[in-house]
């Protein structure tokens, strides 16, 4: 895991905990499919391997430096703020 990557779960810990939220979950970092900004070329879809997305993708999950955390149980309001703290971490 690229440091800034590591020392940004740090930043993800805190804003969970001053939000009051159960412990975060990574769901996904240097693995599966992430077809990054979607360039021309980039061969990701689902009929298209993981090695062809990695070899062909610009995402930085590939980089070691993004990870994919677990929203789906926040409230639209908390989830905002959450993204704007860490944002401005």
């Amino acid at each position: 895991m690229h440091q800034k990557t590591s020392d940004a779960l740090g930043a993800v810990r805190d804003v969970w905990n001053e939000n009051h939220l159960p412990d975060p979950v990574v769901t996904s970092a240097n693995d599966s499919k992430h077809p990054g900004s979607n360039k021309p070329g980039t061969r990701c879809g689902p009929s298209n391997s993981e090695a062809e997305c990695r070899a062909t993708s610009d995402s930085l999950h590939y980089k070691d430096k993004a990870i994919d955390l677990r929203s789906h149980d926040m409230d639209p309001e908390t989830k905002k703020a959450v993204i704007s703290e860490l944002k401005q971490s």
